[in-house]
């Protein structure tokens, strides 16, 4: 359902875990917006975000965002303090209206 994570570095015993810990509706969503979540979750890797892994299951709603309004909702703030947050302590992110 959500193997295709796997491009992204998710291992097996991750998405196991996404599996047990994700809401039902989430992993239907995560798996009938695949493109759309794909599209985003690559471009926070290539932003510089590290733990993939953690904004899926702790912030699913990202991945559902449009990759363009997300775009612009971080250009507000600074790139390297984004990072921090999102490599750190990504429920700091709500702080960020993000």
């Amino acid at each position: 359902m959500i193997n295709y994570l796997k491009q992204l570095n998710i291992t097996e015993e991750q998405i196991a875990k996404l599996n047990s810990f994700l809401h039902p509706e989430i992993l239907e969503n995560l798996s009938l917006m695949q493109n759309n979540v794909m599209e985003v979750l690559s471009f926070l890797k290539e932003f510089g975000v590290k733990n993939i892994f953690d904004i899926v299951k702790f912030r699913p709603d990202i991945c559902f965002k449009n990759k363009d309004d997300l775009i612009k909702d971080l250009t507000v703030f600074d790139k390297e303090l984004l990072l921090f947050v999102f490599n750190n302590d990504i429920d700091d992110l709500i702080n960020f209206n993000i």
